[in-house]
C-alpha cells in the first residue's frame, strides 16, 4: 500500500511538472520564436510526452525504458484524448457547466493514467 501511495504521489509530480513544462515551452515557442499556436503546442506535447515517459519509466514506476513500453505509453495517451473529447462532447450535450467539465476531466486523468500505467503499460516491463 506504502509504495503504491509513493508511486501515485511521484506519479502525480512528473504530472504537475509536465504540465508546466507543456505550457513553458508552447508560451516560449509562440512569444519568443513566432510558431503558430498549433506548431507550439504540438511541439510541447511531443517534448512533454518524452519527459513524462522518461521520468514515469524510470522513476515513478522503476521501469527500464523500452519500445514496448513507449508504444502502450503512446496509445495511453491517444486514449487520454479521446476521453477527453467525449467527456467533453457529454458536458456539452447535457449542457454541463464549461468550469465544471473541465473539474471532471482533471479530476478523473491521473487516476485512469495511473491505473493503465501500473496494470497495462509497466506490468511486464
Amino acid at each position: 500500500m506504502i509504495t503504491i501511495r509513493k508511486e501515485f504521489i511521484k506519479f502525480c509530480c512528473v504530472g504537475i511538472a509536465n504540465t508546466l513544462t507543456h505550457i513553458f515551452i508552447a508560451y516560449m515557442c509562440v512569444k519568443l520564436l513566432l510558431f503558430d499556436i498549433f506548431v507550439a503546442n504540438t511541439f510541447a506535447f511531443l517534448l512533454s510526452f518524452i519527459i513524462a515517459y522518461t521520468l514515469n519509466t524510470k522513476w515513478s514506476f522503476s521501469h527500464k525504458l523500452s519500445l514496448s513500453s513507449l508504444k502502450k505509453y503512446f496509445i495511453l495517451a491517444l486514449l487520454n484524448c479521446l476521453i477527453i473529447y467525449v467527456t467533453t462532447e457529454i458536458c456539452q450535450q447535457l449542457t454541463i457547466p464549461d468550469e465544471l467539465c473541465i473539474l471532471l476531466v482533471a479530476a478523473s486523468m491521473p487516476w485512469i493514467g495511473y491505473i493503465v500505467l501500473k496494470y497495462w503499460v509497466y506490468v511486464n516491463a
